[in-house]
């Protein structure tokens, strides 16, 4: 399986299919869904996700987004169990070691940021 932005302009959903039959497991919704009885917290959505990727272990998909905050996602419950701020403009890059210890994140602010990861 492999997270992907939504298609589309302006990509504010992060589904997760199945790499190989291409079918839909999970979407993480968008802050839009709030209006419409969401009960998740506001501060858990950008306006537009810009990156995605797993962790190792596949339990987590830490995201970026034109916040300039990185959040990490619970695969299990499609819940935002953390966000990360730091950057003042788009997060466009995220790379995580092969431990998952330490997340780089690139932004359009001009900056990386290492982050340890207190799992």
């Amino acid at each position: 399986m492999h997270p992907v932005p939504a298609p589309g302009s302006g990509i504010t959903s992060l589904w997760l299919t199945d790499a190989t039959t291409g079918d839909l497991v999970r979407t993480f919704e968008d802050v839009r869904d709030r209006d419409r009885g969401s009960s998740r917290h506001p501060d858990d959505w950008s306006d537009e996700l810009l990156t995605a990727r797993f962790t190792s272990d596949g339990r987590f998909v830490v995201s970026g987004g034109d916040d300039g905050r990185i959040r990490i996602w619970d695969t299990a419950t499609g819940r935002c169990v953390r966000t990360l701020e730091g950057h003042d403009d788009d997060v466009y890059a995220i790379a995580l070691t092969p431990d998952d210890r330490f997340l780089l994140s690139g932004s359009s602010d001009g900056t990386l940021q290492l982050w340890e990861l207190d799992w």
